[in-house]
């Protein structure tokens, strides 16, 4: 079907003259005025198509990744070649990353005859519209971007947040934006689309067909004559429903019905998709009344066909709506329904109530399990109905959930049921790489010793980009596969690392990681202190729990009859914690329930519900560790003033001068739990810049940048002697440092006539920067320091590269969400 032309009402009063019938040629939308009878009013569907910034991990940053560039594009020519081909309209809604990569790579190849990406979009006649989240840059800057790329941006927003009004981006959208990447370029919203809650949670709630103008803030679905910009609606992209209502005639025949078909871009690298996709198209044109269309045409349409009337088709019917905090739900018990009709506007003094804690759920799919004598393989029948039992029941009880996937298992669903594929991409949940295929024997933790770094990254990179181990040549599927399945990076990494195998699933866009101190013999939680789980560590974030409810227990009490003593103990566990802001793991492994006859794994699946149900009675809230990573308050790479700098400087001397020993961390100000700290890495380059800045301008900088950087990757054994080192020796090796610092810091340093390892060079710096913030440069007293703090050198489960990478570690602060009124079980 081709694009929709529209005809002003005197055309179309001659065409049915001669046509003597009320309908219009095949691919026409209907001109009628409002209120004319139809048989079957026409849906508007547009497709709409994102991609992401790499700030959560779902896309690639593919300014610093060429390969993934190319890939997508690949992708995403033979998508919108499908589209056209068909005749539907496409509106292509980018962030900046993807642009910026464009700009530095795609100059135009034969299969887009010779134009980037973008131009060759709008060559074909769609809609090129800017998206933005606005963390780095605004919707302004992305229209710059889009010009930049020869493409003039059409002046539809797509994609904002609209609730809770307090965080709506409405009323921002109404006034000129000015890009921060040209100051004097400014682009104006004149199309709104995609309106979305806050972490897309409850988001139903805002789901409509039709064009309106939401009147402000406070009343996104309300429309104003008045308001300046109209809103398309999406209708969540349910169309097929839509459709039945047009069947069923539930659709009024003067209003303008909308829907919209979402495609995340990572999606196109999905086995079939576009053909799939194209199929769905053929679907929709059989089954009704429908005309494909761009958005900026569906407002063109409203205003020359539908006279600019407004309609507000809701997705659910409107019900008193509760504004709850920042991390997903708090499991209130609901209010009875009052007998007359409420008014959608929550009351101004509604607080919402401070959750009892956060439960993290975690469902590992491991497809190869077993020891090398006793090897077990998941098949189709264990791991497909398995997986979609636990989705079902997370849904039902509408929770969050954490899904982790060995390279193997992702492959093996991609090749059992693309329809979970799909489910498990169109939820909110997390998806995770699992991190350990076992067997093949030796795992690859066993093969990276933590002797030579670039040795065993390179065997790390083999596993996890080949998807080869290569100790034995045996196919293990790594991250690769869990990208080419799923379109996207993992957010988190399992078990089963060392450092340089935690160095590389970075690399491929793990931001957290699960069981640090299991395998880098990190101390405990301290309360006191912060450190322990909840830490950074190589600039990853350990998922940080107060409390792990495993699978272990779980399972043995099922099997025994045991399930109420159990309940009751989890229950006395989680009411009983003290830490301010608990956060509960539960994991469990997909062969905890198919490893066992049927009727043990019903008494298993009985008792896994009724655990999560216990939590939802407790008050606590279910959440993805996406969310445990946006309450993070502080991160790697700070930037240090230089009254932290002067504080760290202080607190390095100190320790030093009292034990003899480096601290783990380094405390930037005397509130280290309110203000944070540092680790010994970002201490290590911040007072490294700020002394090489004072040699060349004699004054101290008023604040330094810090990198992610890796700690040292060479074990130096130094052979330092206690002396007196003068200023300048010190200053020169500061200079000389900052000029080498790439990725990680020296393993050692060449000071004056001595060669220092990087504990004994940053005690120098520390007692030099606080000289010179009191009285100027002065002599400095060199002594000998071991390399790793004494709690590191005395952890007997990592290896040596991996302890070093503790100068990486510091504890993580998060945001005080729930410290100051929340009572153990309330």
């Amino acid at each position: 079907m081709q694009i929709a032309k529209r005809y002003t009402p005197w055309i179309v009063f001659i065409l049915m003259l001669v046509l003597m019938e009320s309908v219009l040629w095949p691919g026409q939308i209907s001109a009628l005025a409002p209120g004319a009878p139809q048989a079957q009013p026409p849906i508007l569907i547009s497709v709409v198509m994102h991609n992401e910034e790499p700030l959560r991990g779902l896309y690639p940053d593919f300014v610093n990744d060429e390969p993934a560039f190319w890939q997508h594009r690949d992708a995403l020519v033979q998508f919108v070649n499908m589209l056209h081909d068909h005749g539907v309209m496409f509106n292509y809604q980018s962030d900046w990353n993807f642009l910026m990569a464009a700009g530095l790579y795609d100059t135009g190849t034969p299969e887009t005859n010779g134009e980037n990406i973008v131009r060759y979009i709008k060559d074909l006649g769609f809609e090129v519209d800017p998206h933005a989240h606005e963390t780095q840059y605004n919707y302004a800057d992305v229209a710059y971007l889009i010009e930049a790329l020869g493409v003039a941006p059409s002046h539809t927003a797509g994609g904002f947040l609209a609730d809770p009004p307090e965080d709506s981006k409405l009323e921002y959208l109404w006034q000129p934006i000015t890009a921060t990447l040209s100051p004097t370029y400014t682009w104006q919203a004149e199309t709104l689309w995609g309106g979305a809650t806050l972490l897309h949670r409850d988001e139903e709630a805002l789901w409509a067909s039709g064009v309106w103008k939401p009147k402000d803030n406070e009343h996104f679905l309300e429309h104003a004559a008045a308001a300046p910009l109209p809103y398309v609606g999406g209708f969540g992209g349910d169309c097929d429903s839509l459709l039945q209502k047009q069947q069923t005639g539930e659709l009024e025949a003067d209003k303008i019905h909308t829907c919209t078909l979402f495609v995340a871009q990572k999606r196109l690298l999905m086995p079939g998709f576009t053909p799939q996709f194209a199929q769905q198209i053929q679907a929709l044109d059989a089954a009704g009344s429908i005309h494909w269309v761009g958005l900026a045409e569906v407002i063109e349409i409203w205003q020359t066909e539908y006279n600019s009337e407004p309609n507000i088709l809701r997705y659910l019917t409107p019900q008193p709506r509760v504004y709850l905090p920042l991390i997903l739900k708090s499991f209130v018990t609901p209010t009875p329904t009052p007998t007359t009709t409420p008014s959608p506007t929550p009351s101004a003094t509604y607080e919402p109530p401070i959750p009892a804690g956060y439960l993290v759920t975690s469902y590992n799919a491991n497809y190869l399990r077993g020891s090398p004598d006793n090897v077990r393989q998941a098949t189709a029948q264990q791991l497909v109905p398995t997986l979609n039992r636990h989705l079902a029941l997370i849904d039902g009880l509408d929770m969050a959930a954490d899904y982790y996937f060995t390279g193997l298992a992702a492959e093996k669903l991609a090749e059992w049921s693309t329809q979970t594929v799909t489910r498990l991409l169109d939820s909110p949940y997390g998806l995770h790489y699992h991190g350990a295929n076992r067997p093949p024997y030796p795992q690859l933790v066993d093969q990276v010793l933590g002797e030579d770094w670039e040795q065993d990254v390179a065997t790390v990179r083999t596993y996890e980009v080949e998807g080869v181990n290569p100790a034995t040549g045996a196919h293990v599927g790594g991250i690769t596969a869990f990208r080419n399945v799923f379109g996207q990076d993992p957010f988190a990494t399992g078990r089963f690392f060392e450092a340089s195998i935690l160095a590389v699933d970075k690399e491929m866009g793990a931001r957290m990681a699960v069981g640090l101190e299991d395998n880098t013999g990190a101390s405990r939680n301290d309360p006191s202190t912060g450190s322990g789980r909840r830490a950074w560590f190589m600039g990853v974030l350990s998922r940080s729990e107060s409390l792990a409810l495993g699978p272990a227990t779980l399972v043995d009490a099922a099997l025994h009859d045991q399930g109420e003593e159990y309940l009751a103990q989890v229950q006395a566990q989680l009411t009983s914690l003290t830490d301010p802001m608990p956060i509960v793991a539960l994991l469990i492994h997909d062969h905890d329930f198919f490893k066992y006859p049927p009727a043990d794994q019903e008494r298993i699946w009985v008792l896994y519900e009724q655990v999560l149900e216990l939590t939802q009675d407790l008050g606590f809230s279910s959440v993805t560790l996406h969310d445990i990573y946006a309450l993070a308050e502080n991160g790697p790479a700070p930037n240090l003033t230089q009254e932290e700098l002067l504080q760290a400087s202080q607190t390095l001397s100190q320790t030093v001068g009292a034990t003899g020993y480096l601290p783990e961390y380094v405390e930037v100000s005397e509130g280290a739990e309110e203000m944070g700290s540092v680790s010994l890495a970002e201490a290590f380059e911040g007072l490294a810049w700020a002394l090489a800045d004072y040699r060349q301008t004699a004054n101290l900088p008023a604040s330094v940048d810090t990198h992610d950087l890796l700690g040292p990757t060479v074990v130096f054994h130094s052979s330092a002697t206690p002396a007196t080192v003068p200023a300048d020796d010190v200053l020169d090796a500061a200079v000389a440092v900052s000029m080498v610092i790439t990725d990680r810091l020296p393993s050692q340093v060449s000071v004056g006539s001595q060669t220092v390892n990087p504990a004994e060079f940053l005690y120098l710096m520390a007692q030099e920067y606080a000289a010179i913030a009191q009285d100027g440069p002065a002599p400095v007293t060199l002594r000998p320091i071991s390399t790793l703090p004494l709690a590191v050198i005395q952890n007997h489960k990592a290896d040596p590269l991996t302890k070093l990478q503790f100068w990486t570690y510091k504890p993580a602060i998060f945001a005080a969400c729930c410290s100051t009124t929340r009572a153990a079980g309330e």
